[in-house]
């Protein structure tokens, strides 16, 4: 892998809302080559928020209330 390539890949973020077969929400998170997956959210929105949440946990931050 080049070195654009990783520095690339280190700061690459996606999250991605989709369907089940069940009509549950899932999450997907991809940062720095790592990827996580949730799922069974009753709306897109609250699937999206734990995306967030997930994404910042993966980045070193931690929420505070």
């Amino acid at each position: 892998m080049s070195p654009i390539s990783k520095s690339l890949n280190k700061h690459f973020c996606e999250l991605r809302v989709f369907p089940d077969d069940q009509l549950r929400f899932n999450v997907r998170v991809s940062m720095a080559g790592k990827a996580f997956v949730e799922g069974g959210f009753k709306n897109p929105d609250e699937a999206h928020r734990r995306g967030v949440v997930i994404m910042l946990a993966m980045n070193g931050m931690q929420r505070q209330d």
